[in-house]
Parts: structure tokens; sequence; C-alpha cells
């Protein structure tokens, strides 16, 4: 397919690359508030300055394209900058703003968009060098309405090969470094927004989550990240999918945001709650449900008995703490099913991969992609129908056991990883490191297989190092989760936006 662009001075970024100083040539930089005050601030501070015309929507493009030719060649998490497109947007909208004709909380709003997601014009390559020719003609669903609503797409961001691994790396751009600790992992698969996010490049990333694939770079990146239920936000990569994709991936896998601050990622999920007759699973669900005292939250310390690090733990202690402080009354309830869930995402995600992609990721993807779903595979043991029917089958009746418990607590507080973020290659390593990072992902994974919401949010650090837990809630209640975690984040603060640093101390 041959590359169609509109733009003349998009730049692709790989590992350890310079931005070109030319990405702003002829746009002059007179802007009113020195740069490092607009990418510091939150999508409601920056609405507030553009409605106001403290700043213009230029302005604030501008601070951005600017924290990115700074930022990015330490932390490799932009693949291209979407330069002269952006700032194109941003005068027109400057000139209609100028005649009260828009208002909208994310107009002149800069965010990123994973590499997986169609953005109309600018390759969808998943990682993938066989891909860097895929332009779709037409957004994503949730892309169209972030721009609808005068958000401006001014970075593509990074992920593994196909989204395959929870560590950010490929061999067509190069890994995604952790802006708190270069040793360790940002986390996959949409650590490119989540690195971007926390450094300042962006406000709001647009990622996905298959497996954890937002919440653990949340985590490792000391960001917010929203997995919403299954059916909230429309899905479509046309330009990849050609609208067939698998059942696992039908099922399990959502659109979801990444921002600094929970405030934020309702601003950003308003937005793209909305129905586009492309994804014929999107649920008309509206409004958005509220946390409601006297509640009741229910805590896993222990997913599964398989043990957790002692920070992890203490997180989770210290966000109990706060709903207590709150009034909620706080119970830890059994998590020991939670193995029998976990295995039940592997054996279904391992099927479609043997079945489906198995060929084409051979032949495309890195070596190391390749290794950790080798890796996987084995875990998983040999495929058959008889099993993955049973699998199928049995999803209904954990779903109605996480139905039942969620109809005693308003949410459930846990871990999203019990480890702290991997040295950066350990995921790759052997088959028993691979077993490691899956069983450390117990419960998160489990949220996937029942198309629940989740939301990540730090609670702290230690060692250096961000800790979160995700709050977990029943189908389409969003609402709640972001309620218990902005009253966590009121108590525990905000981390990021941060400068790298090189080992995180």
């Amino acid at each position: 397919m041959k590359r169609r662009s509109f733009i003349t001075s998009t730049t692709v970024l790989v590992a350890g690359s310079m931005v070109p100083s030319q990405i702003i040539a002829g746009y002059k930089l007179q802007q009113r508030q020195s740069p490092s005050d607009l990418w510091r601030k939150s999508i409601s501070e920056l609405a507030s300055l553009i409605s106001t015309r403290k700043v213009s929507v230029r302005e604030v493009i501008q601070a951005h394209l600017l924290r990115i030719q700074t930022i990015n060649p330490r932390v490799n998490a932009v693949t291209e900058l979407l330069s002269e497109r952006a700032l194109a947007e941003a005068e027109s909208y400057d000139r209609r703003h100028a005649d009260s004709r828009i208002k909208s909380p994310l107009l002149g709003i800069p965010f990123s968009v994973k590499t997986n997601i169609d953005l109309a014009g600018s390759a969808t390559t998943e990682g993938v060098r066989a891909l860097i020719n895929n332009v779709p003609a037409q957004d994503s669903p949730h892309v169209a309405f972030m721009r609808e609503a005068g958000a401006i797409a001014i970075a593509r961001t990074n992920m593994p090969d196909f989204g395959l691994r929870y560590h950010t790396d490929n061999d067509l751009y190069g890994a995604t470094v952790n802006p708190w600790n270069s040793e360790v992992t940002p986390g996959g698969s949409s650590g490119g927004d989540a690195v971007a996010v926390a450094t300042g490049m962006v406000p709001l990333g647009l990622g996905n989550d298959f497996g954890g694939s937002i919440r653990y770079p949340a985590q490792c990146c000391g960001v917010c990240g929203l997995r919403p239920s299954r059916g909230r936000i429309p899905s479509v990569t046309q330009s990849t999918s050609r609208g067939n994709i698998s059942h696992s991936l039908m099922t399990m896998a959502v659109q979801g945001l990444l921002a600094r601050s929970i405030g934020d990622l309702r601003i950003g999920l308003k937005a793209v709650s909305r129905s586009d007759v492309r994804d014929p699973n999107w649920m008309p669900m509206a409004s958005f449900s509220k946390l409601k005292k006297p509640f009741r939250i229910g805590i896993i310390e222990n997913p599964a008995g398989l043990g957790l690090d002692d920070s992890v733990l203490a997180g989770i202690r210290r966000s109990a703490s706060i709903v207590e402080e709150m009034g909620g009354s706080i119970e830890g309830i059994d998590s020991s099913g939670l193995r029998e869930s976990a295995n039940l995402w592997l054996e279904l995600i391992a099927t479609d991969i043997r079945i489906l992609f198995l060929n084409g990721i051979n032949e495309l993807a890195s070596p190391a992609a390749r290794k950790f779903v080798a890796d996987l595979l084995r875990l998983n043991g040999d495929a058959n129908l008889d099993r993955y029917v049973q699998s199928l089958a049995r999803i209904n009746g954990i779903a109605q056991t996480w139905a039942l418990t969620l109809q005693k607590y308003d949410a459930i507080i846990g871990p999203v990883s019990t480890r702290n973020p991997f040295k950066v290659g350990f995921d790759v390593a052997n088959e028993h490191s691979a077993k490691a990072i899956l069983d450390s992902q117990i419960l998160t994974v489990t949220i996937n297989l029942l198309g629940l919401p989740s939301v990540a949010v730090p609670v702290g650090i230690h060692d250096g190092i961000p800790q979160s837990v995700q709050i977990v809630g029943p189908r389409f209640h969003e609402g709640v989760c972001l309620d218990l975690a902005e009253a966590i984040e009121k108590q525990v603060g905000i981390l990021t936006p941060i400068d790298p640093m090189s080992k995180g101390h």
C-alpha cells in the first residue's frame, strides 16, 4: 500500500535519535507563558487558559512539541511527531475560537495515539516494520471523537510488536525507557503513551488493554490508567483487522486512556464513550455511576496466594487506610479463584494466537516478541477444540461469581502487578520468567476475561519506583472506580510529570 501523506514535517523517531529542530520551522514561538508552565498543566487547567484566551491553542501545541523535542530522545516514547499537522489544526481552532464557535473541555488539548490505533494519514504499524505503509483513511472511533471535541493528535507512541509483551520494545522503533529508572520496564503494551504522559509530552494518551496493557504501564510510570468496561468505548482498527478479529480480542481487549490525574481521565472518557456503527459490540451506557456512602470495599492483598513484593502490599494497605478514613468499610476477600480465571485467559489467547496469528507473528515480529510468545504458548500446552470450548463455557460461571461479589461490595482494590517493574530483558529470559510475569498479573488478566472496568492509580513511591493499585467495579460502573481512585489521589498526590532519571535515584 502506497503511503498517503498530507503533512510535510512528520518525523519518525527511532531509539536514540534526536527530533530535528525543523519540526517547527516557519512557526515563530512567541509564548506568553513559558513552555514549562504549559506542559506541566492538566487538561482542565489548559482548557481554562484557552477558554479565557490567556494562551492560544497554538501556544499549547508548541509548548508540547518543544517538550517532546527535549525529552523524547532520552525515553523514545514518541515514534512519529505530527508537528505541521498539529500546528495547522491549532491555528484553525484559534481563528474559530476567536468567534466563540467552539466550546469543549478538550479544545486545543494535545493527545497521543498508540501505533495500533488508526489515525488517518499516519501509519498503524503495530510496532512492525512490514506495516510502515499501512496508512488508514479513517480514524478509529474514539480518535475521531477526540478530534471532534477539538483535541489535537500530536504524536504516535511506541509499543511492542503486535502488543505481545509486557515490555515496550520492537525492531522498528527500539525500546522505550522508563523515566523513573532506565533499568526497569516502562510496561507494555501501551508503554509509549504511559511514558509520554508521565514526562509531560502529552496530558492524555490513547492506549488499549488486552491483558493489562494500560494498567501495567500506568503502574510502572506513575500515571493513571483506565481500562473501561467491554462495550463502553467503540473499538475499531480497520486498517489491520479489516473487521475480522479473534474471539479473545473481541471480548477481552478494550480501548482506554492514560493521564496524570483522575480528573483528566474523566474528561477523556466522557468524550470517547459514544456510539459508532462500525463496532457492533458498543453498548449505549451514557451515564456514569457515582460512589455513594456508606460504601463497602473488598481488598485483595495476595492474589491466589502467589506472593507479592512488600512495597506492593504496603501500597494496597495504604489505599485501604484512605478508604477507611473516608468512612468506608474494608473486608478482605477470597482470591483463590483467580488461578482458574487467569488460566482461562491464557487458554483463550494462546489458542487464538496459535490458530489465527502465529504464522504472521513468526514472519513479521522481532526475535524478542517471538520468544515471549513461544514461552507463553509452552505455558499453555497443546491446544485442542475440546479445551477451547470448555474454557468458553466456564467463563459465564466465573462472571456470575464476580457479579455476586460486586453486589456485596461497591468496588474491589488490589494490585495491578504483584511485583515491582521487572528488569529490562527479564520477560524474555526464559520460560520461568514468562510464567513469573503472568503470575504477577493474575488479577489484572481476570478483569480482561470478565470485561470489567478498572482504574490504576498511584499510591506513592518506594525506592524510586511508583507504586499503584487498581480499583475494579461492576460492569459499566467506571464512575465508582474513578470516584474511589480520585479519593486516593487527593491523599497521595499526583506524581507526574517528571524529567527522566537514569536509574531513578
